[in-house]
């Protein structure tokens, strides 16, 4: 009798009975998914804007943080927010690029079986690619914290002094005390000048002697350093300790790690680091 009304039964009606039973599994695991949310980290970057060789290797140009503020949300084809700024860093580089950082709260896929997060069918992990669509506004990033805490990165206030070599005498006058260096982004003050005083450079010249064949060394008693005094705010990442952006605040006896100061009036660059003070904190 069993076997009579299997015989019974139509193709359709079994592509339909599977058609529905998969319908039905589909929406009951749409109706009870849980989106999740990972806080972000992510770099700006953007092919050059003349030739399409580099895809990672540009800054972007000080227009587009123009569009950016934070509050601003994408929303996929459904409504939904998928990604918003909960924090932006906009440092000046020269005039026609910035640094800009995104902190973003975005909403990922995760994969249990390896642990793993995607965002909009992408891996999201430190180094990978991601693409973001903003006030009307493509734009290619680079995640470079895939856990930022939700209070955010530690930080703190401390003095440095930098020494600045050779430094043009028709600025030296616009080098002030009060002189403040800005995230241009929040507007947050990230770097002030406390004090600044002139030295005899010491930054030494060689010139080999044709005749004795040896190296010889002078100084150009004509020539000034600049030490300045600043206060500036920095944040720990990877339990390094950074300041505007990725410049990383530490001595060292080469001095290869340098500092910039861009302010409204002037731009100081590849300011040596002489010594570092802990200020106490509030």
């Amino acid at each position: 009798m069993f076997k009579d009304k299997l015989r019974k039964i139509k193709p359709i009606e079994i592509f339909v009975f599977i058609f529905t039973f998969s319908l039905l599994v589909f929406a009951i695991k749409f109706y009870t998914f849980k989106p999740e949310y990972r806080i972000i980290r992510v770099e700006i970057v953007k092919q050059n804007w003349i030739e399409n060789y580099n895809p990672l290797g540009y800054k972007a140009p000080f227009w587009l943080a123009s569009r950016l503020e934070i509050g601003q949300s994408e929303k996929n084809h459904s409504g939904q927010i998928i990604a918003e700024i909960i924090d932006l860093e906009n440092y000046e580089k020269n005039t026609e690029e910035i640094e800009l950082f995104l902190n973003l709260k975005i909403q990922v896929a995760h994969n249990p079986r390896d642990n793993s997060f995607s965002f909009k069918g992408r891996p999201v992990t430190i180094g990978s690619p991601i693409e973001l669509y903003f006030n009307n506004t493509t734009l290619v990033g680079q995640v470079i914290d895939d856990q930022v805490p939700e209070s955010g990165y530690p930080h703190k206030d401390i003095l440095v002094t930098l020494r600045g070599r050779q430094i043009n005498p028709a600025v030296y006058s616009k080098i002030v005390p009060g002189i403040e260096v800005s995230n241009l982004g929040t507007n947050e003050v990230i770097a002030k000048v406390i004090s600044v005083s002139q030295e005899p450079s010491t930054l030494t010249s060689a010139k080999l002697d044709q005749y004795r064949q040896e190296l010889l060394f002078s100084t150009n008693p004509k020539q000034r350093d600049i030490v300045i005094v600043a206060q500036i705010k920095v944040q720990q990442l990877a339990g390094q300790w950074f300041y505007a952006g990725r410049q990383k605040v530490k001595l060292s006896a080469n001095q290869d790690h340098k500092l910039w100061l861009y302010t409204k009036d002037i731009t100081l660059y590849d300011l040596e680091i002489e010594d570092i003070k802990e200020l106490p904190q509030k």
